[in-house]
Parts: structure tokens; C-alpha cells; sequence
């Protein structure tokens, strides 16, 4: 019996019930057959453990699922890319070891990397991101290399967590900087280094040997309680304006 000979209005809603009922129990069947990630935000398909390959643990993963991940990752880079978004959205995106696909990459507009793992070395050496940039709750295991790239818009890094050596090594920042709250395990250089507008270490915790060598900052530059346990040098650093050390 087709919709448009029912002139019942009781069966007619019935029907349009019953419909929706098909449907639903027809999509949750779907679910159920393929398996979708667990992660609130995802709807992609489960690769392990429940997650999918972006958002799935990368401990124990083979060079088999690094070239997949790759492969995969390059064409989601490439879609985002396309797509009318105000930014890439990577949260709590999972890398593999030795990741270097944002090495000399452009990213044309603004850049969500909150809560991201980096799983081993990771390149961004000569990345030019045009827009905002968010490193917020991230973690990264182990080195992170950061070398001549230029960051155009806001650069958050609060609360970041970097495990192993931090290279930041002839950036240039023309918008704000914010390290607040990260904490630093191994050695940290921004060695001539720029920082155009405001740059805020508020609370960080520097545990190996830091330098600042002939970094030039141009606006205010912000340490207050700040935590330097291993060497640190400022040595023929430039500051044009404020550097608050103290609240």
C-alpha cells in the first residue's frame, strides 16, 4: 500500500511511525555490523581497541598500519582541506612514531591539534600555518622539531606536554604565543627565534636546559612562576618591551 492512498489519518501516522521505527532499527543494525569508533566526536570506522585508525592507540602498531595511517591521514588532510571549514580538526588525533607529513606543509587556515598524542619524533620543520594553531593538552612522547617554521595567527600550546626535546629554533610568531601550564622534560631551544606580539611561559616548568640565544622578542614576554631546574641562557636575546618574571 502506497503513502498516497492512505486517507486514513490514524493509519497514515501509524505507517509514518512504523517507517521510523524500520529506520532506525535498520541504521542500528548498521552500527552493529560495522563497528563505529567510540570517540563522541568520530564517525568513522573502528581500526582497533574500539577507535578508529585516528584516534586508536599506536603503541603496538606494525609498519603495516603506520603506511596505512599515513596513506589515510594524507587523503583526511586533503579532504578537510577542501571542505568549507573554518579549520583542520585533528583532537585527539594518535601519530605514530616518526611522523614527518607537516614538515614544509601550508596550512591555509586554522589548525586544531588540542589533545593530540604524538606517539614519536615528530617534523613540523618549515610548516607555515596562515591561521591559528592549537597544541592544547597535547602530548608529545618524544622529540619535536619546530625548526624555521612561521605561525601567522595565535599559537596555543597550554598545558602541552613535551617528554623529549623541543626545537624551536629560528620560528617566527607574529600573533600571541602561549606555552602556559606545558611542561617540558628534556632540553628546549628556541635559539633565533621571533616573537612578534605577546609571549606568555605563565606557570611553565622547564626540567633540562633551555636557550633563548639571540631570540628576539618584540612585545611582552611573560615568566611569572615559571620553573627553570636545569641551564638556561637569554644570551644576545633582544626584548623590546616588557618581561614580567613576577606577578
Amino acid at each position: 500500500m502506497e503513502l498516497k492512498f492512505i486517507k486514513d489519518k490514524n493509519s497514515l501516522k501509524t505507517l509514518k511511525v512504523v517507517n521510523k521505527i524500520f529506520k532506525f532499527n535498520r541504521q542500528k543494525a548498521y552500527h552493529q555490523i560495522i563497528k563505529m569508533c567510540k570517540y563522541s566526536l568520530c564517525n568513522r570506522k573502528e581500526h582497533k581497541d574500539g577507535f578508529c585508525i585516528f584516534h586508536c592507540d599506536k603503541k603496538n602498531f606494525t609498519e603495516k598500519e603506520i603506511t596505512k595511517f599515513n596513506e589515510e591521514f594524507s587523503e583526511e588532510f586533503e579532504r578537510q582541506e577542501k571542505e568549507n571549514l573554518n579549520e583542520f580538526n585533528f583532537i585527539e588525533f594518535r601519530f605514530p612514531h616518526t611522523f614527518s607529513f607537516f614538515k614544509k606543509k601550508e596550512f591555509k587556515k586554522a589548525v586544531n591539534l588540542s589533545k593530540a598524542t604524538f606517539s614519536g619524533d615528530v617534523y613540523f620543520m618549515e610548516a607555515n600555518f596562515s591561521s591559528d594553531v592549537g597544541f592544547i593538552e597535547a602530548n608529545f612522547s618524544s622529540d619535536v622539531d619546530f625548526k624555521d617554521a612561521t605561525f601567522s595567527g595565535k599559537t596555543y600550546f597550554e598545558n602541552a606536554t613535551f617528554k623529549g626535546n623541543a626545537y624551536f629554533n629560528g620560528v617566527t610568531f607574529s600573533g600571541d604565543v602561549g606555552f602556559m601550564n606545558a611542561n617540558f622534560s628534556g632540553d628546549v631551544r628556541f635559539m633565533d627565534a621571533n616573537f612578534s606580539s605577546n609571549a606568555d611561559f605563565e606557570d611553565a616548568t622547564f626540567s633540562g636546559d633551555v636557550r633563548f640565544m639571540d631570540a628576539n622578542f618584540s612585545s611582552n614576554a611573560y615568566f611569572e612562576d615559571a620553573t627553570f631546574s636545569g641551564d638556561v641562557s637569554f644570551m644576545d636575546a633582544n626584548f623590546s618591551s616588557n618581561v614580567i618574571v613576577a606577578k
